[in-house]
């Protein structure tokens, strides 16, 4: 663990955190729909923290093809966009539960999107 990662308290930055968890879903979300079909931007995040991190932690978001399909791709089949919520939670190496971070993500296709 880097000391740059570390708060005036010795232990990991809730921002840190927070944007750990908001980098795995997106990127995870994009690679799975192609950067080149769909355009996200990050419409909301929560975090709710319950133990303070004095180790490295990890952030893992994990997306099944039925979640993908049934949440997204059949979805904007129809709408113009989708808001769509994933929940992130990092832990430390020692397996404490550290936080949960909502990302919600608004996602449409680049078909639909106007620049003005």
């Amino acid at each position: 663990m880097n000391n740059a990662n570390l708060n005036h308290l010795k232990g990991l930055h809730a921002c840190g955190l927070a944007t750990a968890a908001e980098f795995s879903s997106g990127f995870l979300l994009l690679s799975r729909l192609g950067i080149e079909n769909y355009r996200l931007i990050m419409q909301s995040l929560e975090v709710e923290y319950f133990y303070q991190g004095k180790t490295d932690a990890r952030a893992i978001y994990e997306l099944s093809d039925e979640e993908l399909e049934e949440g997204i791709v059949h979805p904007l089949r129809s709408q113009e966009k989708v808001n769509f919520e994933c929940k992130v939670e990092l832990r430390d190496k020692l397996g404490n539960h550290l936080c949960t971070v909502k990302s919600n993500w608004q996602i449409k296709s680049w078909e639909k999107v106007s620049f003005k």
